[in-house]
């Protein structure tokens, strides 16, 4: 494997990335009990029906894809015969302040070492996605339980794919956020050195690079290299890769309307070109990143929220409301000058009248109300309005 490629991959809803992305690397199995259609739809089950957190929780695919990253991390420690490590936290998960530093504490007086800066990173309500995962670890089947033992018989087996069939012994680690920031589309398309296209950034946070077809606009795994995998969801874009023997996952979540993105990787394809001929597809590398949609651009200090740019208003440079609710739309339009106000979300801005027994039409006309029609319209001189039609007509016609 090329120095530097030890690259990360982001989990979606449930454990669906994590076991869809492994698949493919997994011999027989030895337990039929447990597979991917059990676990999807345990899972699935658990997030809609097993207690209260979850539904409000994974209506954001951001928030359900961090519950099943925690949920997978829970597993992973229960499987490996800490389970009561797991029911002490859970069971005093409501009596947690809504905050990181509070559920991490948590977890360490627990005695369980995950970092939820890491599997989290700044999601919104973080308390509500510690509720979810632990309503589905503790859920139908001890679903995070058997997700763990999933995880780490997968885990092996990505162990022993990389070590020519030689077993191991290793546990994964919970999914944790990747680097999908849109400054990777430009960084990668010219030669440098920057570890970033080359599987982690200079913090060290891993980065999804993996082969791709551009025609089909489909991840295209080159063995004996991590696996990726791609996953659309209702919410978005889930974009996952294996980033160590064990199967350790790094995710990216890239929600609607913001643009899944894979770019040529020019300096990968040129210091480690895919034509060795232990390498399968012989495709070129590409890296992915999640871009800002028309109308928006990331913002220039490169910040990241949950591994993907924040994106800001080109109207306005403020940052842009993708909750397809939004009153104003995704850019509200920018402020009014100084005595002008704006009639509606997106109107123009006008004058507001001086005459105060007048009123305002919404194209900005200032009208003596009886000369407003139903459709407000503002009626000129000599005419007046008619309420059959909702127009103006001449005052000798009304007489």
């Amino acid at each position: 494997m090329a120095a530097g490629l030890c690259m990360k991959s982001r989990v979606s809803a449930a454990m669906i990335a994590v076991t869809a992305m492994l698949w493919p690397w997994v011999p027989g199995r030895a337990d039929p009990g447990c597979d991917l259609g059990d676990i999807v739809n345990a899972f699935i089950n658990a997030a809609s029906s097993i207690g209260s957190a979850c539904p409000g929780v994974c209506e954001d695919g951001v928030g359900c894809a961090a519950a099943a990253a925690l949920a997978a991390g829970l597993g992973g420690v229960g499987a490996s015969g800490n389970q009561g490590s797991v029911d002490n936290f859970c069971n005093n998960v409501n009596n947690l302040q809504n905050n990181i530093a509070s559920i991490q504490n948590a977890l360490g007086d627990a005695g369980i070492a995950l970092d939820l800066s890491q599997i989290l990173g700044s999601v919104g309500n973080p308390l509500s996605i510690a509720q979810c995962a632990c309503d589905a670890e503790e859920g139908v089947g001890q679903l995070g339980s058997d997700v763990g033992a999933c995880f780490q018989e997968l885990g092996q087996a990505i162990c022993q794919a990389m070590n020519l069939g030689t077993p191991c012994s290793c546990t994964p680690s919970a999914p944790v956020l990747a680097d999908c920031g849109q400054n990777i589309s430009t960084l990668c398309e010219q030669y440098t050195s920057d570890t970033t296209c080359f599987g982690a950034d200079s913090q060290g946070t891993s980065t999804i690079v993996q082969g791709y077809d551009p025609t089909s606009q489909t991840i295209q795994n080159i063995s004996p290299y991590y696996p990726a995998q791609q996953t659309q969801t209702s919410g978005g874009t889930l974009v996952s890769v294996a980033d160590q023997y064990c199967g350790g996952l790094s995710y990216c979540y890239c929600p609607k309307p913001m643009v899944p993105t894979w770019t040529y990787d020019y300096p990968q394809n040129l210091d480690n070109p895919n034509n060795c001929m232990a390498c399968e597809n012989h495709s070129s590398w590409y890296i992915f990143s999640c871009n800002c949609p028309s109308g928006t651009h990331p913002d220039p200090s490169g910040k990241l929220v949950n591994g993907v740019s924040v994106c800001l208003c080109d109207n306005t440079n403020q940052p842009a409301d993708f909750n397809p609710q939004s009153f104003f739309g995704m850019c509200p339009p920018p402020a009014c000058p100084t005595g002008q106000v704006r009639l509606s979300g997106n109107g123009n801005c006008v004058t507001p009248c001086s005459d105060p027994t007048k009123g305002m039409t919404m194209d900005g006309t200032c009208c003596d109300p009886s000369q407003v029609t139903a459709c407000g319209q503002c009626c000129p001189a000599k005419t007046i309005p008619d309420p059959a039609t909702g127009t103006c007509i001449p005052i000798q016609t009304a007489q």
